[in-house]
């Protein structure tokens, strides 16, 4: 399907799920021909309609700039100006999670779940954290450290200035095949107005109007990289708005519409009505839909990491079976795809009884909340080009770090051809994949 129809049919999507800003676009965009000057220019057009139907706003300030490059949206005005308390609230406790260390300086979005924790994807905690062998750690980075990661609650368009925090302690970085979320501990909020958590929303339903507040890279895996520079006005790793709609769930994942890329992961998606957080944002197919975390997921798996810190450090403290929690844990998406029972004693027994089953036999994880991914094979970006790598810097010999160095191999055989393509009329013989943003 050609970038053209793919876009014909989002607006329309769009525009049926939101009669009032169909009627507006119409007004306004002279969709259907209405402006004489945009007659045949179907791309142009349909751009513009995605552009005020699914705008992408600068923050400033903590504020949502309501101005649109094309035709201004009285509707989105109204909604937006309507909920103005919510957006700045949520737009000071959203930050870009920085790194040192790594091949990248920063690598997705975070917002605050309460005083002193941050929550995110763990595709992008898993980027600097891993699993210890009783706790999570820091991963070395490429100066032979362990990497160093923050999070800066402004990097605004137009803004110099920082409000930059340590992330001290990974609590939490979901297994594969749990939702995509991790904790973090970042230092006490300080400062004369300090961020304040945003809550979680009870639940959403499709149709609720919602806002993504993140910070959007511009990202190579996408093939329309001219109508995506249009749509987000060709500006980048700042902290921008979104509006959208809930859509129908999809394997109980959230889904919603608004405009979003890599870096977005992360990202809180708000009600605009209530100002609460309805999910985490974790990834997207361009002109398709979104996917998130629902809030209840989130605080379900919060809630599980700070009983699961709170014994930990009871049993490091204990002096006797008297004050030792006692808690049976039936983890159905465990480490190495195995089931644990944990029983909390004077000692910790760990007996790893394999993947748990159902009574028909069947491989459903059993015990937890399970949620599904985007679609059925997981994917949820484009296939890229090989020339979409050839911005990154590709393979690192120093990655051992403490000055060791493994040079790329060579390819000689006669089999050469089949890593050959063709750039700005040279043969390429290597695809750099280095690590890319979340």
């Amino acid at each position: 399907m050609d970038t053209l129809t793919r876009l014909k049919e989002a607006n329309a999507a769009i525009r049926t799920r939101d009669p009032s800003l169909d009627n507006e676009l119409i007004a306004l965009n002279g969709y259907d021909g209405l402006v004489p000057e945009l007659q045949g220019d179907d791309f142009h057009t349909e751009t513009i309609v995605l552009r005020t139907g699914r705008p992408v706003l600068a923050i400033q300030r903590d504020e949502a700039q309501l101005t649109f490059d094309d035709a201004d949206s009285v509707i989105w005005k109204s909604r937006l100006t309507a909920a103005r308390r919510h957006l700045v609230h949520a737009a000071k406790a959203v930050g870009r999670i920085e790194v040192e260390g790594h091949s990248l300086s920063w690598l997705g979005t975070g917002w605050l779940i309460d005083d002193e924790t941050i929550v995110t994807n763990r595709h992008v905690a898993a980027e600097f954290g891993r699993h210890g062998d009783t706790t999570f750690v820091f991963r070395q980075g490429l100066d032979g450290q362990p990497i160093r990661a923050s999070i800066d609650f402004l990097e605004e368009l137009d803004r110099t200035e920082s409000l930059t925090f340590t992330l001290q302690e990974i609590l939490h970085i979901e297994e594969p095949g749990g939702p995509d979320l991790a904790f973090l501990r970042v230092d006490q909020i300080g400062g004369d107005t300090p961020p304040t958590p945003i809550r979680l929303a009870e639940e959403s339903q499709p149709g609720d109007f919602v806002a993504v507040i993140g910070y959007p890279a511009r990202d190579s895996r996408i093939p329309e990289i001219d109508l995506m520079d249009r749509i987000f006005g060709d500006v980048y790793d700042k902290k921008r708005l979104a509006p959208g709609q809930i859509l129908e769930p999809l394997n109980g994942t959230l889904r919603h519409d608004c405009s979003t890329l890599g870096g977005n992961s992360g990202s809180v998606v708000l009600s605009l009505v209530s100002g609460d957080a309805v999910g985490l944002h974790f990834a997207g197919r361009f002109l398709e839909a979104n996917f998130a975390v629902s809030s209840s997921i989130v605080g379900q798996r919060f809630d599980d990491a700070r009983i699961s810190r709170g014994a930990s450090r009871n049993q490091a403290a204990s002096t006797g079976p008297e004050t030792t929690p006692q808690r049976l844990t039936l983890n159905g998406s465990a480490r190495h795809s195995a089931a644990t029972v944990t029983y909390l004693v004077p000692v910790s027994i760990t007996v790893d009884i394999g993947e748990p089953r159902t009574s028909d036999g069947s491989d459903r994880a059993v015990g937890r909340q399970s949620v599904a991914g985007p679609a059925d094979d997981g994917e949820v970006f484009v296939e890229a080009r090989p020339e979409d790598y050839l911005d990154r810097t590709g393979y690192d010999p120093g990655f051992l770090g403490d000055g060791m160095t493994v040079p790329l191999p060579d390819v000689t055989t006669d089999l050469d051809d089949v890593l050959t393509f063709v750039f700005n009329g040279r043969d390429e013989k290597s695809l750099r994949m280095n690590t890319f943003r979340c």
